[in-house]
């Protein structure tokens, strides 16, 4: 199965952290790459691939590569709400999964999921980013 936080995983995170900083996305997507097919190998999804996932579909997204990005999203979203539960992480997968489709003509498709985020999600569904500051976070609070 493999080990959880094994150091390989670990070192190929920062490494394409750092080639991301000095704008060699190629170089931080190909690290990125290996990582997610090993973590994602024979069906079962390890660990954290989560986390490498959402870093390769930026890239990708980034890239104008709405396919590549919109597949692996849709591996996180499965797992994410696997079994009928909506497990944490879920909304924000979701989201970009259903701006994806809004952007492909896939309108039944983005619809689905802003209605399960709507139904079970953890964050409001809304055309901006939650409030950072603790003031405004204090005002939607109470709405």
């Amino acid at each position: 199965m493999g080990i959880p936080d094994d150091p390989a995983r670990e070192v190929g995170m920062r490494l394409a952290a750092i080639y991301q900083n000095k704008n060699r996305q190629k170089d931080a997507m190909g690290i990125l790459e290996i990582i997610w097919h090993g973590r994602t190998a024979h069906g079962r999804v390890l660990p954290r691939a989560d986390e490498v996932g959402m870093r390769l579909a930026a890239i990708y997204q980034n890239k104008n590569r709405q396919e590549d990005a919109m597949g692996i999203l849709e591996i996180i979203w499965h797992g994410r709400t696997a079994h009928g539960c909506f497990f944490p992480g879920a909304d924000e997968v979701g989201l970009r999964l259903a701006a994806i489709y809004q952007n492909k003509n896939r309108q039944e498709d983005a619809m689905r999921i802003r209605e399960l985020i709507w139904q079970h999600g953890q964050t409001p569904i809304i055309a901006w980013k939650q409030p950072q500051s603790i003031n405004l976070k204090r005002k939607y609070r109470r709405l």
